[in-house]
C-alpha cells in the first residue's frame, strides 16, 4: 500500500467516524426519541405489503394513504387507534412495527417541523425497502437528467451541493444556473461517495436504480451523516427483476416533501399531471386489443454501434409502461424482450417486427441521447435503422424520440407523442408539443427557450 493510499483511507476513516457520531446523536440510534423508532429500517416490503398503490406519499405518518401529510392524517390515526377506522401500512409514523398513540405525537411532529427541526422521516423507497430521511436537510447531492430536472421543478435548487458529470458534461448543467459551478461527485455508474462525504451532503440522492452498485453505495452511507435516498424517475439498468420500477408522478412528490422542498409548486405539477394523463386515457378508452397499434423501440443504431447487435427496449422500460397508458401495443412488454435492454441481431429484430406487425405496417421508434444532451442526434440514427430494415418486408413509419423525455415530468408529452402519433383520431384537443411546451414554461425556472430545439426531443418522420 503506497503512501497516497493510506493517507486517503484515513481521511475516509476520519470523515466516517464523525459521521457515525453526528448520525447517532441527530438520529437518537433510531430515528426518534425511542429506541424503537425507526426498528423497521431496512425491511423490503412484499407486494402484499405495499402502501395503497394510489397514494403518490409512500411517506410513513400518512395514515389515510392520500398524497398529503396533513391533520388528516391524525384524525384517521386517532380513528384507527379507537377502532373507528381500518389501520393501514404508512399508519406506523415512527416505522416501530406498531400503531398506537406514539404515531399520533409522531405525525405532528412531521407536519409542525420546522425548517432546523431534527427529525427522522421514514418511507418506502424505489427498491420498496423501508428507509430514512433526517430532517433537516440542508444539501442534496443529485445525478442524471432525472435529477436535474426534478431538483428544479420541486424548488430544491438552493439545497443541490453536489451534481454527477453527466449534468456537468451533457448539457443538463443548462437546466440551471447553478449547476454548472458545483462539484461533482463523478459519474453516475462509479461515484465517489467518499467526496460525497467530504462535501457533507445531507442526501446523496442517485439519478436512477443501478443494482450493480446501489446496494455496496447504500451500505457505504450506512451509519454516516449522509443518507442514501432511492427515489428516481427514470428506470432501472436492466438487471431483470421489477423490484425498481418507478412511477414518476409518486417519485416527484416524495422526492420534494423527503427533501423538504417547494410542496406548492410540487402539487401544482401534480394536478396539471393528473389532468393531463386523465385526457390521455379518456382519449383511448374505446380502443380495444384489437385496434392497438404496435411499435419497438430501438435504443441503439447502425449509425453508432457497428457489431451488427442492436438495443431493442424491453420489459419493464418506462419508455414501454409510457407506451401502454396510450394504449399501444408494445411487445417490449412480452417473453420476446424479457429484459429491461434486449440485444439483438438483425434477424432476431426482423422476426419480432414481422410477428407483431398489423396488416403489414409497425411503427419503429428510435430513443436516443439527444434532447439537451445532444450525444448523438436522432436523425443520422433514424435514416441507418431505416437502411437496415429496408429488407424486412414490413411497411415501417419511423418516429424519433430523446431519452430525457421519459425520466421527469416530461414523460406527459412522451406519452402524448404515442397518442398523436399512433391514434391521430383519438387525439382531440391533446398535443404532445404544447404538453412539452407547459412544462418548460411553468416547472422550469430558467427560459431555455434559446437552446430547447423540438428536432432534438422529437421526431415525427425521416427527414428529406
Amino acid at each position: 500500500m503506497d503512501k497516497k493510499t493510506m493517507i486517503v483511507i484515513a481521511v475516509v476513516a476520519v470523515v466516517a467516524v464523525a459521521g457515525i457520531a453526528a448520525y447517532f446523536v441527530m438520529s437518537g440510534n433510531g430515528g426518534g426519541d425511542s429506541d424503537d423508532d425507526g426498528k423497521l429500517v431496512g425491511k423490503i416490503l412484499k407486494e402484499s405489503e405495499y402502501p395503497s398503490k394510489s397514494s403518490r406519499l409512500w411517506v410513513y405518518g400518512n395514515a389515510n394513504e392520500d398524497d398529503k401529510l396533513d391533520n388528516s392524517d391524525v384524525t384517521y390515526l386517532e380513528g384507527i387507534i379507537s377502532g373507528k377506522n381500518k389501520a393501514t401500512v404508512l399508519a406506523d409514523a415512527n416505522a416501530d412495527g406498531n400503531i398506537d398513540s406514539k404515531d399520533v405525537a409522531y405525525v405532528k411532529s412531521i407536519i409542525n417541523a420546522k425548517a432546523n427541526t431534527k427529525l427522522a422521516v421514514y418511507y418506502v423507497d424505489n427498491y420498496h425497502q423501508i428507509s430514512a430521511v433526517h430532517w433537516p436537510v440542508n444539501s442534496i447531492a443529485i445525478g442524471f437528467s432525472s435529477g436535474a430536472y426534478l431538483a428544479d421543478l420541486t424548488g430544491l435548487v438552493d439545497k443541490v451541493g453536489m451534481v454527477d458529470d453527466t449534468i456537468l458534461k451533457k448539457n443538463w448543467y443548462k437546466i440551471n444556473d447553478k449547476y454548472g459551478t458545483l462539484p461533482s461527485f463523478g459519474w453516475e455508474e462509479e461515484p465517489d461517495l467518499e467526496n460525497v462525504l467530504e462535501y457533507k451532503i445531507d442526501v446523496y440522492v442517485p439519478g436512477y436504480c443501478y443494482t450493480i452498485t446501489d446496494k455496496d453505495t447504500r451500505k457505504f452511507f450506512e451509519g454516516t451523516s449522509t443518507d442514501c435516498m432511492y427515489m428516481n424517475t427514470c428506470d432501472k439498468d436492466g438487471g431483470g427483476d421489477d423490484s425498481a420500477k418507478e412511477d414518476i408522478d409518486r417519485s416527484i412528490v416524495m422526492f420534494a416533501f423527503l427533501l423538504q422542498g417547494d410542496m406548492d409548486r410540487t402539487y401544482e405539477y401534480l394536478a396539471w399531471h393528473d389532468e393531463v394523463l386523465s385526457d390521455i386515457q379518456k382519449a383511448v378508452a374505446n380502443i380495444t386489443e384489437a385496434d392497438k397499434v404496435p411499435y419497438i423501440m430501438f435504443r441503439t443504431s447502425p449509425q453508432y454501434d457497428k457489431d451488427g447487435i442492436y438495443t431493442i427496449a424491453g420489459k419493464g422500460n418506462t419508455c414501454t409502461y409510457h407506451g401502454e397508458f396510450a394504449k399501444a401495443l408494445v411487445p417490449g412488454q412480452n417473453l420476446e424482450l424479457k429484459d429491461v435492454y434486449n440485444e439483438l441481431d438483425e434477424d432476431a429484430i426482423y422476426e419480432i417486427v414481422r410477428k407483431y406487425a398489423k396488416d403489414g405496417q409497425m411503427y419503429i421508434i428510435y430513443n436516443e441521447n439527444d434532447g439537451l444532451r445532444q450525444d448523438k442526434q436522432l436523425i443520422p440514427g433514424i435514416k441507418s435503422i431505416a437502411e437496415m430494415m429496408k429488407n424486412s418486408g414490413v411497411t415501417i413509419k419511423y418516429l424519433g424520440m430523446a431519452r430525457e423525455t421519459c425520466n421527469s415530468g416530461l414523460y406527459l408529452a412522451e406519452t402524448a407523442f404515442y397518442l398523436n402519433m399512433l391514434y391521430p383520431e383519438c387525439s382531440g384537443d391533446i398535443d404532445y408539443k404544447e404538453i412539452f411546451d407547459y412544462y418548460y414554461e411553468h416547472f422550469v425556472t430558467k427560459d431555455l427557450s434559446d437552446i430547447i430545439d423540438m428536432d432534438h426531443f422529437f421526431l415525427e418522420e425521416i427527414p428529406n
